[in-house]
């Protein structure tokens, strides 16, 4: 601050926003009081305060958004990890039971193939080359059926057998029959 020395006894000096009063010949600031009114002061502080308070609300809204998105990535995370599980589950139960299934059901499809060629020999003209057909099939899926190594127990062996029994209701009979006519 610029102090200008005065032989009076009082001065007043405008240096900036600020006045200087000196009081004595040395020409020593005694007091310095500031210019900018009160409601100046008050314009600014308010600005400031609003400032702040953008600011502060910005900083809640950002918060609450990564809040937001961290609880949804935790939601994703906690998702995909119970669906890994519900695949490894699913990937097991068909490692286990794949192979019976395969071969039960192609063991039905056998069957059905079989009975069909039965039924086929009765519809004129056609009926006899489309039966040796269905038999030819059925005997190719049956074969498909016991290339599957797997063991069937329980309530697999038991559709296993019926369908035998339906496939060819006389087999050891006749095998047996066979084996002593040779």
């Amino acid at each position: 601050m610029l102090a200008v020395r005065l032989t009076l006894p009082i001065a007043h000096f405008v240096s900036g926003s600020n006045i200087i009063i000196q009081s004595n010949a040395a020409g020593e600031a005694n007091e310095v009081v500031n210019l900018y009114p009160r409601f100046i002061r008050k314009l600014r502080n308010a600005f400031r305060n609003f400032g702040r308070k953008v600011r502060q609300g910005f900083r809640t809204v950002g918060n609450r958004i990564r809040h937001g998105f961290k609880k949804m990535g935790q939601g994703m995370r906690t998702a995909g990890r119970a669906m890994k599980r519900g695949f490894q589950t699913a990937g097991r139960w068909i490692k286990k039971h794949g192979l019976k299934i395969a071969k039960v059901g192609l063991r039905a499809i056998s069957t059905i193939q079989k009975i069909g060629s039965r039924v086929a020999k009765f519809i004129p003209v056609v009926g006899p080359a489309l039966s040796k057909g269905l038999k030819a099939a059925s005997i190719g899926t049956n074969a498909a059926a016991n290339a599957i190594p797997v063991k069937l127990i329980g309530k697999w062996a038991k559709a296993d057998r019926i369908m035998g029994h339906i496939r060819n209701p006389l087999g050891k009979l006749t095998r047996f029959a066979l084996f002593f006519v040779n």
